[in-house]
């Protein structure tokens, strides 16, 4: 006897798009240090940069997780940085486009996604982080949504769902091996690139790297920490469980 329903455009089976969202799978090492160039971190993960923004932390794979999770990415920084011009830094996740092709970006039929996730901050690091969602299509322009949201001291699943509007009924997604699919959650910004909300799929500006107002340094203290898991990216207006 069924006793919960959850609606889904797809199978509840294989439907996360996310590469080890979970954070269990830690082949290069469990322990990273980046500063201001980008950085492969646990598998499927990685820091990114513009103008050399600074991101001078440690990166390690924690056994503090939700329930349901054994593994999170925790992330301290070493140092103290107050960001300048278009400086900036963000935990990112790249994910090849022809493993979106189901979306039917670039056509009337483009599909509604879902991200989501769990996370956490330590008291001084609480604040609002900006998270943004991109595409990139054949020609390498890139598309984006972004939305802040307030991390807090308890692990909370997060929740983010962004319709089939704007250039996704017009530009199609690339449909090969290169970066195709991007989440990236901002650390910091300088005040160059603090932008307006994007609330849909809109054709990045350059440099693409934007933050909303409100943006919390999290370089701003060594005290800071900050816990990710339990990424998933899937088809569909509902974060399935």
């Amino acid at each position: 006897t069924a006793t919960e329903f959850i609606p889904t455009l797809t199978q509840l089976s294989h439907r996360n798009k996310a590469r080890n969202g979970e954070l269990r799978v830690s082949q290069r090492a469990t322990t990273f240090s980046p500063t201001t160039s980008d950085t492969y971190l646990i598998d499927g993960w990685m820091t990114q940069h513009g103008s050399a923004g600074n991101l001078d932390c440690t990166v390690t794979q924690s056994t503090d997780a939700p329930a349901g999770f054994t593994k999170s990415l925790k992330i301290t920084p070493d140092s103290t940085n107050t960001p300048s011009g278009s400086q900036n830094g963000m935990l990112t996740q790249r994910l090849e486009g022809q493993d979106f092709q189901d979306l039917a970006f670039g056509t009337s039929d483009a599909k509604t996604i879902t991200v989501s996730w769990y996370a956490k901050t330590s008291a001084t690091g609480a604040g609002n982080y900006t998270v943004k969602v991109e595409y990139r299509d054949a020609s390498g322009n890139s598309y984006g949504v972004n939305k802040l949201f307030a991390f807090t001291t308890t692990w909370t699943r997060y929740s983010y769902t962004i319709p089939a509007t704007g250039t996704s009924t017009t530009n199609g997604i690339r449909n090969d091996n290169e970066l195709g699919f991007r989440v990236e959650y901002h650390l910091f910004a300088g005040p160059d690139d603090v932008h307006s909300q994007f609330t849909q799929w809109t054709l990045n500006p350059s440099p693409t790297y934007k933050v909303i107002s409100g943006q919390k340094n999290f370089m701003d203290n060594t005290n800071n920490e900050l816990y990710i898991t339990g990424l998933q990216i899937e088809v569909g207006d509902t974060a399935t469980s």
